[in-house]
């Protein structure tokens, strides 16, 4: 389980093994609040709207500006 924020700010090379039968999603320790590394296997459906994402080519990180509009924290959630 992971906080909003590291949701929101994730970057795709904190994914690894998307590919294989256990995928990770490895959060650095300057993301964390507590500043420790924390990783959280990924179930087939987290890895699904990942490819689904990648292939739509739209942003991983869903507080972007996106056609010069951020989009609302209100929205993300």
């Amino acid at each position: 389980m992971v906080r909003t924020q590291e949701t929101r700010f994730a970057e795709w090379s904190e994914f690894e093994g998307l590919d294989t039968s256990e995928p990770l999603w490895r959060i650095p320790p300057e993301r964390m609040k507590m500043r420790s590394e924390h990783v959280v296997p990924l179930p087939p459906q987290g890895v699904a709207l990942l490819d689904e994402i990648r292939r739509s080519n739209r942003y991983l990180e869903l507080n972007s500006t996106v056609l010069n509009q951020r989009i609302p924290t209100e929205v993300i959630l």
